[in-house]
């Protein structure tokens, strides 16, 4: 296929999509084996789209010798060889355990590099007349695109599979219900791309269905490049993730700055109760910035145990947030000033379905006002 896209349009695309590889291989080369996948599907799919471009095919025929009709098919494989990765990835979401994957991966990316050679075999025929393949008649041209459809159709239908499975479950957060949501669009979407591409093919290949041929055609001369935009956006989140993470700017980092004042306030007064949390952080943040963070919420919860045992009910407040500031405030002076224990008050009751960002946001509602709550509480202490 050779792209109908204005070059200006197609290959600032395509340099921006080169852009995030390139980063991807320098920030994210020694991350989990999924950011690696989706970098390969990157890179398959800038391919494809260089082999699509007009230019690209006309250099190739000049200078290497390569026909036209043999460069529109090998850009064809390269789209699927970037199914391949995808493949992959949906069946790693779709297994509830993971078993020989190594094997598994092994055996799927072996038939997706013998895909390449066989469908330029099969698409000797239609190279012989000059003609696209999405035109020609014959047996060959059904071959060719079944090889296509079966990729595309995997990779729809694992990512169907697996929305489906989630959404049925139930019991997902808002925003994990839209993401499956989009999941199962995108799967249906791409399952009906397979269908609608091999039913296309046996048209062609009859000779029958003119119209619904020429509108595939036309599809595919002009999405592809749009494809592979909406992949490098979604491709250069990770690595604009571990720039941020670099600069020190990025939510995780940032979580941690501002916890920081209320975590070290409690942890100095909860020490003797606790004496060893000092050395858990440590331990923690050495693994990461994440771990830091879940290891800090933790020690707070922690102190705020201890806490409890000195703890007055909480002031009437209009800001729910600010009154439990103060409460823990007023809790922490009584410590300090050894005030004898009282009856236990639960503070900062957690919601125990919340996950970790969850809780971190709620307790920087309360770091957030931790000052001024200290200076209320000490005002108060003082009459």
């Amino acid at each position: 296929m050779t792209s109908s896209v204005p070059g200006y349009i197609s290959w600032s695309i395509i340099s921006l999509s080169i852009v995030t590889l390139v980063a991807r291989s320098l920030l994210t080369g020694r991350t989990a084996d999924t950011e690696r996948l989706v970098t390969y599907a990157l890179g398959f799919g800038i391919l494809a789209a260089v082999f699509r471009e007009r230019a690209v095919q006309n250099f190739l025929a000049d200078q290497i010798g390569l026909s036209v009709g043999f460069t529109r098919q090998f850009g064809t494989t390269m789209i699927v060889m970037a199914f391949v990765p995808f493949v992959l990835l949906a069946a790693a979401w779709s297994r509830s355990h993971v078993t020989g994957r190594r094997t598994t991966e092994k055996s799927v990316w072996i038939v997706g590099y013998l895909s390449v050679p066989l469908m330029l075999l099969l698409g000797t025929h239609a190279r012989s007349v000059e003609q696209y393949i999405d035109r020609t008649q014959g047996w060959q041209t059904v071959a060719y695109f079944t090889v296509f459809a079966v990729w595309c159709g995997a990779v729809g239908t694992l990512v169907a599979y697996v929305s489906v499975r989630e959404l049925t479950r139930g019991k997902l957060r808002p925003k994990h219900t839209a993401t499956y949501l989009i999941m199962l669009f995108i799967g249906a979407w791409t399952t009906e791309e397979a269908v609608s591409i091999f039913a296309s093919s046996v048209f062609a290949a009859t000779g029958t269905g003119g119209a619904f041929v020429d509108f595939r055609f036309a599809a595919n001369e002009n999405n592809f490049v749009f494809i592979l935009l909406l992949g490098a956006i979604i491709a250069a989140i990770r690595p604009l993730a571990v720039i941020l993470e670099v600069l020190g700017i990025d939510r995780v980092t940032r979580s941690i700055r501002r916890l920081q004042p209320l975590r070290d306030d409690l942890v100095e007064a909860c020490r003797d109760a606790i004496p060893d949390l000092d050395q858990k952080y440590h331990l923690a943040a050495g693994s990461g910035r994440l771990e830091a963070l879940q290891r800090m919420t933790v020690e707070i919860r922690d102190c705020l145990l201890v806490l409890g045992r000195f703890a007055a009910p909480a002031p009437n407040h209009r800001d729910p947030s600010s009154a439990s500031a103060i409460q823990i405030a007023a809790a922490l002076n009584r410590k300090l000033v050894g005030d004898s224990y009282g009856e236990y008050i639960r503070l900062h009751a957690t919601d125990t379905d919340r996950d970790l960002m969850e809780e971190v946001r709620a307790l920087q509602k309360i770091a957030r006002r931790w000052q001024s709550a200290q200076q209320t509480a000490a005002v108060a202490h003082a009459k």
